[in-house]
């Protein structure tokens, strides 16, 4: 999906300073949970979604998920993006192997470790901080898919 928050969010996430937060791999692998996590925290509404082999009890990937009335999108790494693009990146990602989203409050109480993408509490609010410091104020209406694909490159203002 073309929308204006992704290049934003890739920008700020791309910077050294953001790495900091990471002691190991990038965000699409391994600090996928602490983006998740402080996504949450600034947007009210959202809810964090577990994608990946699922059915082979293996949670890939986190995403948290707005919804806007008929509406759905989801917001990781690569910013704002439909159900299904985030499928089309899981499974590819995954080789082509089945992948599913739920809601990370089904994936805990199904028993799915979520251990390996739920590793850095400790750095959600001071994470927070960062993303409020270099992105502006974020909440659902910047991640609304009414500005995708829009001709103005501004999107809506990050107040």
């Amino acid at each position: 999906m073309d929308h204006p928050f992704n290049a934003d969010l890739q920008a700020v996430l791309d910077a050294d300073e953001a790495y900091d937060f990471l002691p190991v791999g990038t965000w699409a692998s391994g600090g996928c949970g602490l983006l998740a996590e402080s996504l949450h925290r600034l947007i009210s509404g959202s809810e964090i979604c577990v994608v990946g082999r699922l059915d082979a009890g293996i949670p890939d990937h986190l995403a948290v998920r707005l919804d806007y009335g008929d509406d759905v999108v989801y917001v990781d790494y690569a910013g704002v993006q439909s159900e299904s693009e985030l499928l089309d990146a899981m499974r590819s990602e995954c080789q082509g192997e089945s992948v599913q989203i739920c809601t990370l409050l089904d994936a805990v109480n199904s028993g799915l470790d979520m251990s390996e993408v739920l590793w850095q509490q400790d750095m959600v609010a001071p994470f927070c901080r960062y993303l409020q410091r270099e992105l502006g104020h974020v909440d659902a209406g910047r991640c609304d898919p009414i500005w995708a694909d829009e001709p103005e490159i501004f999107g809506p203002s990050p107040d």
